[in-house]
């Protein structure tokens, strides 16, 4: 995964972008993949889309983390095959630790 684009100091976005040209020059689009969802989380300007991150401008926001969700489906699908015809994952709890 790309590092995301900050809001908070625009100043270290070129060295976040630097970065990401780095990580994805490592990839070679078998074994070792990189995912960039910048182009969908921020506008042309590198700001921030409203909504996509938490108040501490630093962690995603549900917006944020279902755009990080639709990125990755043609990734698992590719790798895992289609999905199943029923779904025999557990209900979500909202809540990791939850055990039943």
């Amino acid at each position: 995964m790309g590092i995301f684009p900050r809001n908070d100091n625009m100043a270290v976005m070129p060295v976040i972008d630097s970065i990401n040209r780095g990580l994805a020059r490592m990839a070679d689009g078998g074994k070792v993949r990189f995912l960039s969802i910048n182009d969908k989380l921020a506008g042309p300007d590198g700001r921030l889309v409203e909504g996509m991150m938490n108040a501490d401008k630093l962690h995603p926001a549900e917006k944020a983390y279902q755009v990080w969700a639709d990125a990755l489906k043609p990734v698992f699908q590719e790798l895992l095959g289609p999905p199943a015809a029923e779904d025999r994952a557990p209900p979500p709890t909202g809540d990791p630790g939850a055990r039943r």
